[in-house]
């Protein structure tokens, strides 16, 4: 039950995160940004993919969660 919840509140939190690196990215792109911007433009791109990542390992723990606890599961496996 406990990884449950730290599981929802991981995704809570990436969540958070991604939406924020989606302002900063909007941001950084406009007309005004200089130059040297683009690059923290990829960075910021990069943390974003890494987040998409983070949350598929998370639907992942939570299908080994349901398994772990299902009796279902444990009567076939």
């Amino acid at each position: 039950m406990k990884q449950q919840c730290e599981s929802e509140a991981m995704a809570n939190k990436l969540a958070q995160l991604d939406a924020i690196l989606r302002t900063v990215r909007r941001t950084l792109e406009g007309n005004e940004s200089s130059i040297f911007m683009q690059d923290t433009v990829q960075l910021v791109a990069a943390a974003g993919e890494i987040t998409i990542e983070c949350l598929m390992l998370r639907q992942k723990m939570d299908v080994q969660i349901y398994q772990k606890n299902s009796k279902y599961f444990q009567h076939t496996a």
